[in-house]
């Protein structure tokens, strides 16, 4: 009798044990997100908006509505400014708009980053240049990897800068 008692409490703290086992697996099991992400590593002396605009084709011209806008608080350090596209977007064109803020200072940009599902790509500090071309309203440093925004008489303020056909070449490279 005494062996049979032993039995079955041994049986249940096995089946107990394997439970807890079985439960601790589940909680370790995390979805991946396979979100398009860029992330832009810089410092921002004054508040501002930073928008990423994406077209899903090179040659497709820019839809005001396809961006990302992210606040950023104006700080003497370095941060990372994240752009998380939608879901089933994958671009294969972008442009990255500077901010709206007038009385910004120069902007030094540390990094440009791509990331979708397990490819990543970075260009970092004056391979910037590289990447991206500007419009008027940008002076771009290589040699501190600053940019520099101003306007133009009585036009908008809108400093962006605008992909070139090297940044297109590795957007195509993290979809394959």
């Amino acid at each position: 009798m005494k062996g049979k008692i032993l039995l079955l409490l041994f049986v249940s703290i096995s089946v107990l044990s394997c439970k807890n086992k079985e439960e601790a697996q589940e909680v370790q099991i995390e979805e991946k997100d396979n979100s398009f992400t860029i992330t832009v590593d810089m410092v921002v002396k004054k508040d501002d908006n930073f928008q990423i605009y994406y077209m899903e084709d090179v040659n497709e011209p820019l839809d005001p509505k396809n961006y990302i806008d992210v606040a950023v608080k104006g700080s003497e350090n370095s941060q990372e400014v994240v752009f998380k596209l939608p879901e089933d977007v994958v671009p294969a064109n972008i442009r990255f708009d500077l901010g709206g803020n007038k009385e910004q200072e120069p902007i030094k940009i540390n990094s440009f980053k791509m990331n979708y599902f397990d490819k990543k790509f970075e260009a970092k500090n004056e391979a910037f240049d590289f990447f991206f071309g500007y419009n008027q309203q940008v002076t771009f440093d290589k040699v501190s990897s600053t940019a520099t925004m101003k306007t133009q008489g009585n036009e908008d303020y809108d400093p962006i800068c605008i992909a070139k056909p090297s940044l297109h070449d590795e957007l195509k490279k993290m979809v394959q």
